[in-house]
């Protein structure tokens, strides 16, 4: 059981969430075409990416470790969209039809904070991307204090650099408000 199990149920509902989605979709747009694409949609919780970016793609693998969180993305019935309860590190993926095919795509939406390994994911993920493959990665930045939740443009940097990735272009493209007050989104995008 995933400690995120006990969120599926009104992950949904959440207004924070929902925007969180749309403004990733939305800076997602800016960057790449979705037509057509094989797209794995990695940490993907409920599925609000993936609900987004269906009308587009061919085809997207929805993984998460959450069984909670893909039994609600699994009854939103979207045609294209695979979704499995799955570790991407250190599964065997070769023995899953659905990793048959390299992805044009990789998206992690707000998951990379949560992985055990973040340098180990990076490294997983890359040999499941097409060699002209995109990775797009959004996260919290990093304020200030070394306590802070989320990532700084140094510690991207150099965790792409380690898994084999062209140095990835790093921006800001949205902030959250709520009632902890803002907070601002990172956003990496790297090719193999």
């Amino acid at each position: 059981m995933s400690d995120w199990d006990e969120y599926a149920e009104g992950w949904n509902d959440n207004p924070d969430v929902v925007e969180y989605a749309e403004n990733a979709f939305n800076s997602l747009l800016e960057i790449i075409t979705l037509n057509h694409l094989n797209i794995l949609d990695f940490g993907c919780g409920t599925g609000n990416l993936s609900e987004r970016m269906a009308p587009f793609a061919d085809q997207i693998v929805a993984t998460d470790t959450s069984e909670q969180m893909i039994a609600v993305l699994t009854a939103k019935n979207l045609g294209n969209v695979d979704a499995h309860v799955l570790d991407i590190v250190g599964s065997d993926l070769k023995a899953l039809p659905a990793f048959a095919r390299k992805f044009d795509l990789i998206t992690a939406s707000s998951v990379m904070a949560f992985v055990e390994d973040y340098k180990e994911t990076l490294c997983a993920l890359r040999p499941l991307l097409a060699p002209n493959g995109t990775i797009v990665q959004w996260d919290w930045l990093k304020t200030g204090d070394e306590e802070s939740f989320g990532f700084n443009s140094e510690k991207i940097l150099a965790s792409y650099q380690y898994a084999g990735y062209q140095l990835p272009a790093i921006t800001h493209p949205f902030s959250i408000s709520s009632d902890m007050g803002t907070m601002k989104v990172i956003m990496a995008v790297a090719r193999p």
